[in-house]
């Protein structure tokens, strides 16, 4: 395994691993977790693809740098700095909204979702329950 810092905007940095050879592909973790909630898939996923991880900005090893900042650049920013043209984005609930997210503004950026629980920030659907 591979561990990165990455410079993000506002001077925060981001904790990154990386391990594995293969397509790129980024697991962004809950909103209630940090990078370690995908302990149990990565040596798995890790044989099969690049895999990379981070904790989001106030998670994990990753502080809280206070200003504007966008989570979708932040992921971005991680492929750039680790020379991904493209990859596939798994998302596990606030993460897979980001991968929505990353997907609609930056297209080319993104081969596949793998979404686990995610919202469409934005979109009020209709509850069918009622």
């Amino acid at each position: 395994m591979i561990e990165h810092r990455v410079e993000l905007s506002g001077g925060a940095m981001l904790h990154v691993e990386e391990d594995g050879q293969g397509p790129a592909l980024l697991l962004l973790h809950a909103g209630v977790a940090d990078r370690h909630m995908w302990d149990g898939q990565w040596a798995w996923l890790s044989r099969s693809f690049r895999v990379v991880r981070f904790d989001w900005r106030g998670f994990g090893e990753t502080p809280h740098v206070p200003g504007p900042f966008s989570y979708t650049d932040d992921v971005v920013r991680v492929m750039d700095a680790l020379n991904i043209p493209k990859a596939i984005l798994m998302g596990c609930s606030f993460g897979g909204g980001v991968a929505i997210h990353v997907t609609v503004e930056h297209p080319e950026r993104t081969v596949g979702l793998v979404l686990v629980g995610a919202g469409l920030p934005g979109y009020a659907g209709e509850n069918p329950l009622k």
